[in-house]
């Protein structure tokens, strides 16, 4: 997507004079918190690089974020999805059957249904290093009471606060 995106800048008239200098960078373990990638290149090498734009793969943009009195573009650090989920399940009942014929007790359905509610379920709210630091941010720009509610939405008082939100606002739970 990101060499998408430069071929299609490099389309836009004056692209030829303007004085830019363009590096692609890919780094590796990005998938698992990126210790052996951006990392190092943010501890190393970021005054070397002196980057005006990053264009990286995750991470949400928003209009503007109107529960927090916000009305200007806000993007955000999408970590939800960057975690590795592994399962082990198993059905142990005494009921048989063959698997063509509908039963709702055969091992087939009871495995179906546990997998229907495992991705319907709602995620609760985890509040890590980083999602803390977001939130005090958008506190900060926010202010009054909001800014105070989004600063301390780590806090168990706010809890029922931010599920209720999060159900009627589904793109929140990418900031978890």
């Amino acid at each position: 997507m990101q060499l998408m995106a430069l071929k299609e800048f490099s389309k836009n008239p004056g692209y030829d004079s303007m004085q830019l200098n363009i590096c692609v960078l890919c780094v590796s373990g990005e998938e698992k918190g990126g210790a052996l990638g951006s990392k190092i290149v943010i501890e190393h090498f970021l005054e070397l690089l002196n980057p005006v734009l990053v264009l990286c793969e995750g991470g949400t943009g928003l209009p503007s974020v109107s529960f927090a009195g916000i009305h200007k573009p806000v993007f955000n650090i999408s970590i939800a999805e960057k975690r590795s989920l592994w399962l082990k399940l198993s059905v142990l009942n005494s009921d048989g059957g063959h698997t063509s014929v509908y039963n709702r007790y055969s091992a087939q359905t009871i495995f179906i249904q546990a997998l229907d509610r495992l991705l319907s379920a709602w995620p609760t709210p985890v509040f890590g290093t980083t999602t803390r630091q977001m939130f005090q941010s958008l506190g900060e720009a926010s202010r009054g009471l909001k800014g105070f509610g989004l600063k301390n939405m780590h806090r168990r008082i706010f809890r029922p606060v931010l599920k209720k939100y999060m159900h009627t606002h589904p793109v929140m739970t990418s900031l978890f």
